[in-house]
């Protein structure tokens, strides 16, 4: 038994503090679970982000008009010209 356990266990009305401490560690570890999701998605967003930058970059070295570039990787044309600085 922990230390945390034995306190509260002895104090009168310990049953109902024991519930509540099994509560917020099921609370913590739900908020934790839905923190990995979040990151998951988090990661997967920007992962295909920076896959459209990579193509867009390309299009850019073939030589492509931006209007195409921008049709065809979604970006605006300003974040393409953002692109092309950056990669020169």
């Amino acid at each position: 038994m922990s230390f945390f356990q034995y306190h509260f266990t002895t104090v009168k009305g310990g049953a109902a503090i024991m519930g509540l401490a099994q509560t917020l560690r099921k609370i913590i570890r739900e908020e934790k679970r839905e923190g990995r999701i979040e990151g998951r998605i988090e990661g997967k967003i920007e992962g295909r982000i920076e896959g459209k930058e990579e193509v867009a970059k390309r299009m850019l070295d073939l030589g492509l008009d931006v209007s195409l570039i921008a049709a065809a990787t979604g970006f605006s044309p300003e974040r393409i010209d953002q692109l092309r600085e950056k990669s020169h």
